[in-house]
């Protein structure tokens, strides 16, 4: 039996030259953190178009313990 149970969270990095990106990470990863989610890795996903190097999107892997 499984004693975790996981969430997979996409976020999108196309504004954060904004900064305001930034800001919604943060809150969003506060909450979960208050909830009991743990982040334990983080892959950025890369376009197969656009720039070279873009990462339009990072998916963030979390984890807690099953209540």
């Amino acid at each position: 039996m499984n004693k975790f149970e996981y969430k997979i969270l996409s976020l999108q990095t196309g504004i954060i030259r904004q900064g305001k990106a930034m800001e919604k990470w943060e809150e969003t990863l506060k909450e979960l953190g208050e909830e009991g989610w743990e982040l334990v890795a983080v892959i950025p996903m890369h376009a197969h178009l656009g720039f070279a190097g873009s990462t339009p999107q990072i998916r963030c892997f979390l984890k807690r313990e099953k209540k």
